[in-house]
């Protein structure tokens, strides 16, 4: 990143953390955010620099928009107020432009044993993925393998949450809670990530949190839900 686009960015983060009541790592933001002055704006060929070094296959689907979709996209990409709106969105009260694709598939068997009690190994998984104008601008996802044996779940033995894709550079996402454990006939994963602009120059200001979980029987069917903290 050279030393003008990270002057940018600085201002950015600087900017929404003043007006969002300090250097927020962890608490809820409500109040609307001033923009930078346009001089320090990210701009759109800060953006396609940015995709050059890190992902040219997104960068072909972002030369795909038209010009008015590019500077929409780049304008909605460093505004803490849809940012916020776009994280803590659920059904249909999304902003113009966003899509939310929330996503997983069977249970698989990893392990089937044949001595009594019929243990068996299941693996889950479940995504969601953010969109902005047809591009996938973030993708969280959750894995859990758990063993049966009979009709209890009797172990949870993997369980991770991460982010499979971010490419907004002026955000970060943490993984901040992150627990899975078997109760009865069921294993239950949950996850929490916070949705933050910056870190940069140590200002760091949370937009939102979203919580994931994963419920699965010992059948080995499951189900998956994402939802704002």
């Amino acid at each position: 990143m050279n030393t003008k686009t990270y002057r940018k960015i600085a201002t950015l983060v600087t900017t929404a953390a003043i007006a969002f009541g300090g250097l927020v790592t962890a608490q809820s933001a409500s109040a609307e955010v001033t923009s930078a002055p346009a001089s320090e704006s990210y701009t759109v060929a800060d953006y396609r620099d940015y995709l050059l070094e890190t992902d040219a296959a997104t960068l072909q689907q972002f030369d795909q928009l038209d010009s008015t979709d590019q500077s929409k996209f780049v304008e909605l990409m460093q505004d803490p107020n849809f940012l916020q709106a776009a994280f803590n969105s659920t059904g249909d009260s999304l902003p113009d432009g966003l899509e939310i694709v929330n996503s997983s598939g069977e249970s698989r068997i990893a392990e089937h044993s044949q001595t009594p009690g019929e243990r068996v190994t299941y693996l889950t998984w479940a995504e969601t993925d953010m969109n902005l104008f047809g591009i996938t601008m973030v993708t969280l996802r959750m894995e859990m393998d758990y063993t049966v044996s009979g009709t209890s779940v009797t172990a949870v033995n993997r369980y991770e949450a991460f982010v499979v894709r971010n490419i907004n550079p002026l955000t970060t996402i943490t993984l901040d809670a992150n627990s899975a454990y078997p109760s009865g006939g069921t294993a239950l994963h949950t996850a929490v990530f916070g949705y933050n602009l910056g870190p940069i120059e140590d200002l760091s200001v949370q937009i939102g949190s979203i919580k994931g979980q994963i419920t699965a029987q010992y059948t080995g069917l499951y189900t998956t839900s994402w939802a704002k903290v």
